[in-house]
């Protein structure tokens, strides 16, 4: 083993655990992807408060199914990022059949 293949390798490990850099990167593509559907997305967090002040609670399947045929893709991850929103630390499963079942965050206004 050369010491240039030791170099990579140890270049390789630190990219692989850096969660510094993992923030950074999911930060970044959180905002190029909200960029993306910036209108749809404030259409989705005003819906998302109009529930809220409604319900009490609000999840991600209520904003979808308030809006047929909302399409956020990627941006989707940034509807409750900033803003008025806390998580209440409860979780349940989304009944979007794409989403298969996965947990989603219920959350409130702050």
């Amino acid at each position: 083993m050369t010491d240039d293949c030791v170099s990579d390798e140890m270049t390789q490990a630190a990219l692989v655990f850096d969660l510094d850099e993992a923030e950074r990167l999911k930060a970044d593509g959180m905002a190029v992807a909200a960029d993306s559907q910036r209108s749809m997305l404030e259409e989705a967090r005003s819906v998302a408060v109009r529930i809220a002040r409604e319900r009490g609670v609000v999840t991600a399947d209520d904003v979808f199914r308030a809006i047929p045929g909302l399409v956020l893709g990627p941006a989707a991850g940034s509807l409750f990022r900033g803003g008025p929103w806390i998580c209440t630390g409860q979780w349940k499963k989304s009944e979007r059949v794409s989403n298969h079942a996965r947990a989603i965050r219920v959350w409130m206004l702050k």
